[in-house]
């Protein structure tokens, strides 16, 4: 089940995009907290679960929401898993499933002046991949993603569905390195980052070459066994630009 937090009344239900089970989007009449539900995958104990949610409100000012889903009934390799996308024009209402996009796990929604993006790990492929919508959020052709990083040999990339920040005249956004031989020995975390570009509605972003920061090292002085960083965010702060300036990447505590 996928929630948002808004306060919102009934409404109908739709098909997930398998066809294997109702998809609701409804308040929850037993919340005390106005959630709403986005995405459900019942039955319960079919082995699917719900999560990795993304939201990003688009320039017509309707809600775009992504998720991905997870479990032992998910099988991930198939390289047509991916994340799901539902959108609501009645300010959260109500959500529709509108789009797949396959290959993307935990991947990112922005807007860059008035284009929609989906930036994460590409599941299968070892890359990192950018994803541009239609304006509307419902179209993703194949023809409008690409691969933007990949990862050296032996390694993978892995996030969660954190923030992507428009900062000084570039895009960033955090990443891990994982190694694929033990997906739970984690390496680094990177920040990658491109350019904005000068066109005015931002389609431009897909043609960007991205590039990743040096390694974020480690504090010395913590134990080894916690000696790793899993689904990092970057935020905008004061050190930003002297740190980016002056390691290509981020070495501060507060910097990101």
């Amino acid at each position: 089940m996928l929630l948002l937090g808004l306060s919102l009344a009934e409404a109908p239900q739709a098909a997930d995009p398998d066809g294997s089970s109702a998809c609701s989007s409804s308040a929850l009449r037993d919340s005390s907290l106005n959630l709403s539900e986005v995405a459900w995958s019942g039955p319960e104990q079919r082995g699917v679960y719900i999560g990795a949610p993304s939201i990003v409100r688009l320039p017509s000012g309707d809600l775009l929401v992504s998720s991905n889903a997870f479990g032992s009934a998910v099988n991930f390799s198939d390289p047509a898993t991916g994340a799901v996308l539902h959108k609501s024009t009645d300010e959260g209402e109500s959500f529709a499933t509108v789009a797949t996009v396959a290959n993307a796990c935990d991947n990112t929604l922005f807007v860059l002046k008035n284009t929609v993006y989906f930036l994460g790990a590409a599941c299968h492929l070892d890359a990192m991949q950018l994803s541009r919508g239609s304006a509307d959020g419902t179209q993703w052709p194949v023809s409008d993603r690409r691969i933007v990083l990949t990862a050296a040999a032996g390694m993978s990339y892995a996030n969660a569905p954190t923030a992507v920040v428009e900062a000084n005249g570039k895009v960033y956004r955090a990443v891990e390195s994982v190694f694929k031989a033990d997906n739970t020995a984690w390496g680094s975390s990177l920040i990658l980052f491109a350019t904005v570009p000068p066109d005015k509605d931002g389609r431009g972003l897909l043609e960007q070459t991205w590039t990743a920061s040096k390694p974020l090292p480690f504090a010395k002085d913590w134990p080894r066994a916690v000696r790793t960083k899993l689904s990092n965010n970057i935020l905008m702060c004061t050190f930003l630009c002297e740190t980016v300036g002056a390691f290509n990447g981020f070495t501060r505590t507060g910097s990101g």
